[in-house]
This record gives C-alpha cells, structure tokens and sequence, in this order.
C-alpha cells in the first residue's frame, strides 16, 4: 500500500514513488489487483496498527524503516574506474564496486537515520583479519594487523540485500511481538492456554528458473505435504481400528524419501550448503558438484538433461548456458523441478558483515537501534545460516501441528485469468498436483477407497443372491454376517472376472462393524453378477405384456 496508498505529505517526506514498478524489488511483480484499492487498504491498514498498540509516531518510524527497505533496492553498484582502485594491478580480479547512484543512497541513509559516507563505506568494503603473511590484492588495503576489502560490484548488491532483508526481518518480528504483547498472549500460563492457529501455505513454485527461495518454499510444501499425509493417514487407521478392520499389510504413499533428500542432517541437500558455506574457498559449482557425487544413486535427485530430452525439462538440446554448472533437479511429491544454485552461497550465510549491525545499531532511529543492539553486541560469524534456521523453524512448527486437531482446506482457482463461468482443466489439474490432493487419491487407493454401510451394501448387492434365501434372512438379525455371506457367494458368480484368492482371507474386502470395506478390483468383480443379474431381470420385465388402457369413461373421469 505505501507506494500507491499513503497520503501526502506523507508519501513525500519518506521519499516514495507512486507506482511499485519504480522500485526494484517490487517491479516484477503485479501492480494494480482486481478489486483492490489501495488508498482504502492504506486507511484500514493504519486503523488496525492503532488498534492493535501502535501510536502515530511508533506507525511513522514502522513506515520510515520499511521505505528505507525499497529504496535500498534501487541503490547500484558499477565497477570503479582504474584511477579509484588503491592497489592498481594487471591481475584478472574484478574490480572493486562503488555505488553508481548517490542521490539513491542519500535516501536511504536519511531513512534509517545514519551518515550516507559510513553506510556507503560498509555496502562497498569489509574489515578482515588475515593471520599469515602479506596478501596483495588491488581489492585490499592492510592497516597493521587488518585488512579492508573492497568488495566487487556483485558483492556489493549481494551485502545491500542481506541489510535490506535484515532490516524487514527486525521490523517484521517487532510487529508479531507487538502484536503478541496486545493480544495478552504472554500472560496466559502455558497449562490454561487454548489456541485456534491459522495456516496460510506457500503454492508449490516451479518456474523457468529457480532459486533458494523456490527451493526453501517447496521444501515448506514437502514438510507440510508430510504433515498432511501423516493426519489423513491417522484418521484413516483411527476408523479402521474402530471398525476392526486389519490395516498393518497396507504401505502408504508418502514423501519421506524428498525430506531425506533435503533435510538430512548429515548429508542432505541444505546440510551440504551449510557445509559448502563453512569451507573457506566454497563455491556454488563446488557445492553442486558434491551433490552430483552425494546423490548420484538418488532416484529423487539427478542431473538436468543436455541430450534430445533437455527441450522436455525446460532446456535447449545442444546449448551450453552459464549456469549449466549450477543446475540440479529434485523430483518432488508435486513434480519435479530444476533448480539453479547461482549465488547460494551468499543467500544461505545470511549473516551481515560485523560491521554493519554495529553500524545499524548506531543509528539515530531508537526503534532501529534496538533491533540491532543484541546483534551488534554478538559474533556475527557464529550466526546460524538462513538454511539452518529455517529447517528449524519448520521442525518446530510441524511439532506445533501434530500437538492439535488439524482441519485443511484446499482452494482450487478454475482459471488464472479471474473469468467468471471459465474453467481450466489444466490450471486445476496443475493445483490439484500441487496441493497434495491428489496425493490423498492415491493414499485412498493403497488401502479401502470404497465403503458401504452394511444396509447400503445389502441393499445393492442382495439381488446376486436371490437364491439364497436363507442367506438374506440374516440381513436383519446379523448384517454383518449377512454382507461376508454375499461377498463369498459373489465371487463364485463373477468367475474369471473375480481375483482367485478368497477377498475376506486375502483381505481385499474386509467386513468391519458397520461398513464393508473394499478393494478396487473386488468391486469390479461385485458389479459382474450385478449386472448380469439386473440384465435378466431388465429382459424379463420387457417380456410382460404392456398393461391395457383404462376404459372409455375411466378416462373421461380423469380428465374431469
């Protein structure tokens, strides 16, 4: 809302644009939403921050930090001229960025209240302290005992995003404690509270290029995928318990074999980034390679195609590409998906240079300030990768979930494009992939998918055992015993049709308390004598001679 709802002055004395599209990290996505007004959003938003405890000056510094965010994103970086470089040399290095816009980071160092030459100064160098001798490099700088490097243009966006994200993250988790402290949540004692938790899910993403984002967002749909089968497979096994039901000779589809891939605490595919990360000369390709290594007999893992199949999984037979060095391909629960470790590394460290939560924690912002204070006060380096702490995150939030009663709903869109009256066969099939639903099809396949109350099937299928009085007697007094008598008696009417091992013996039918629980084939075979049965009784009824028309004056009398 701040780009196209915010009031002026407002807008004005944060600096903003008025479309997202003029802010890099918002241009690729979509600018105006059906339906949606921005100016009104902008009002509701501000009315429930208020409500919820903060004040107009606590919303301000909120809006302050958050503009400081977007701006961070359009501050560039080029390579410095030959003449700016302290260590000039012929060597092959890149050499070391400075920031191409300044009036851009003039903005942003008046938002999050520090001096734009310091904030300029730690987006472009970091202090280092290299034990050993001497290091020549036209990118560092010694004084005595440290070095300070210049860092290269792609370095220096990579370290302007990791502030801008670590910024959002300190005001995002200021909010939800806020928000928290308001709602009482700390005062309640921990054996009184009750709770009713929301889960709104990541999509499962596959695009034409995917990175550690998409990869961190599918393995948030496997974890939860996981969740998900475990509850609908539990509840299922809870009713055959209470039917009486035998169950242990059914194996369940299931996607432990993916969170293996990816979680695997000693060797899985975040572990060895994290791995990656903590060798000194670690390298996207680097890591990449190990997993080729690693994973080389994984069914779930493999490289991408470079022969006449590439054109199937979203490549060119024959091309050779930049990163085809990079790739690997995970087979999830949904499909699978091509993924490209370009810049991983840097994602997945997550950590700031130790000089700039200091930095951030100087600044003249109170709010600011404090976010970063705990922070700048501790080692940096020690600071778990974003890897790390999001596989425990969701470790603790899949333990979260199994502790309470779990209901899911699966919205499915029948077109991308908001039409009324249009449906999309292959958007919703693609959704309902995606979504797991047709893993709960399979999961219903691998054990009973079609049940009858005893009256139902009895009601069905008594008329393949007509001749078998005595048989149907029973319907009343023991249906239970009634429904075993029809399924025996059936199968030697569907013949060839029918599976040969006995289905009560075999367990492809079992009769429970008040259901009769069945395989697919048996109930193809079931239909056989049905059919045949209803087919007779079709002809004979046809044989019957039509009743005659009612009389001459029956016929006035009902006209009258």
């Amino acid at each position: 809302y701040m780009p196209a709802g915010m009031p002026e002055p407002l807008r004005s004395q944060l600096s903003l644009y008025d479309s997202p599209a003029d802010y890099a990290y918002l241009r690729d996505g979509e600018a105006k939403a059906p339906g949606i007004d921005d100016a009104t959003g902008w009002e509701e938003l501000t009315s429930r921050l208020q409500l919820t405890g903060f004040d107009e000056a606590e919303q301000r510094t909120l809006f302050e930090l958050l503009a400081a965010v977007l701006a961070l994103g359009n501050v560039r970086f080029a390579e410095a001229d030959a003449a700016e470089v302290a260590n000039p040399s012929t060597d092959k290095e890149d050499n070391p960025g400075k920031v191409a816009d300044a009036a851009a980071l003039s903005v942003v160092a008046d938002l999050l209240g520090m001096k734009q030459k310091e904030l300029e100064a730690k987006l472009t160098t970091k202090v280092l302290k290299i034990n050993g001798p001497s290091v020549f490099s036209k990118r560092l700088t010694r004084q005595g005992s440290t070095y300070t490097l210049a860092l290269s243009p792609e370095q220096c966006g990579d370290t302007r995003d990791a502030v801008a994200r670590a910024v959002y993250s300190a005001v995002f988790d200021h909010v939800i404690k806020r928000l928290n402290q308001t709602l009482g949540a700390g005062s309640i004692a921990a054996s009184d509270r009750r709770s009713i938790g929301f889960l709104d899910i990541f999509g499962f993403e596959n695009f034409a290029f995917n990175s550690f984002e998409q990869l961190c967002i599918n393995f948030t749909n496997e974890r939860l995928q996981a969740q998900f089968t475990d509850s609908l497979i539990k509840r299922q096994q809870e009713e055959w318990k209470r039917e009486g039901v035998h169950c242990a000779h059914i194996s369940f589809p299931d996607n432990a074999g993916q969170i293996e891939l990816l979680d695997n605490s000693k060797g899985g595919v975040l572990a060895l980034l994290d791995e990656e990360c903590a060798v000194p000369k670690g390298s996207d390709e680097g890591y990449v390679s190990k997993m080729h290594t690693a994973f080389a007999s994984n069914e779930l893992y493999c490289k991408p195609r470079r022969g006449k199949g590439a054109a199937l999984h979203g490549g060119k037979p024959g091309v050779v590409t930049k990163y085809d060095a990079l790739q690997f391909i995970v087979h999830h629960y949904a499909g699978e998906v091509q993924y490209t470790a370009s810049r991983w590394l840097e994602k997945n460290r997550g950590t700031l240079h130790p000089d700039l939560p200091k930095l951030l924690a100087g600044s003249s912002r109170p709010l600011l300030a404090s976010l970063f204070a705990e922070r700048a006060a501790a080692d940096e380096t020690k600071r778990a990768t974003v890897g790390a702490s999001y596989r425990s995150s969701l470790r603790a939030l899949s333990q979260t979930m199994a502790a309470t009663t779990q209901h899911f709903i699966r919205c499915i869109k029948p077109n991308m494009e908001q039409r009324p009256d249009h449906f999309n066969g292959q958007v919703v099939s693609r959704q309902l992939r995606y979504t797991g639903v047709a893993a709960v099809v399979e999961i219903q396949r691998a054990g009973y998918p079609i049940s009858y109350t005893h009256a139902s099937f009895i009601g069905r299928y008594r008329c393949v055992a007509f001749d078998k009085p005595e048989l149907l007697a029973m319907a009343q007094s023991d249906p239970r015993q009634c429904c075993a008598g029809i399924l025996e008696y059936a199968q030697k009417l569907a013949g060839d049709s029918a599976p040969k091992e006995p289905w009560l013996e075999s367990l492809l039918a079992q009769v429970g308390a008040t259901k009769v629980w069945l395989r697919a084939e048996v109930l193809n075979a079931l239909e056989v004598p049905r059919r045949s049965v209803t087919g007779r009784a079709a002809v004979a009824c046809q044989r019957l001679p039509p009743p005659p028309p009612p009389p001459p004056a029956e016929r006035a009398s009902d006209s009258a």
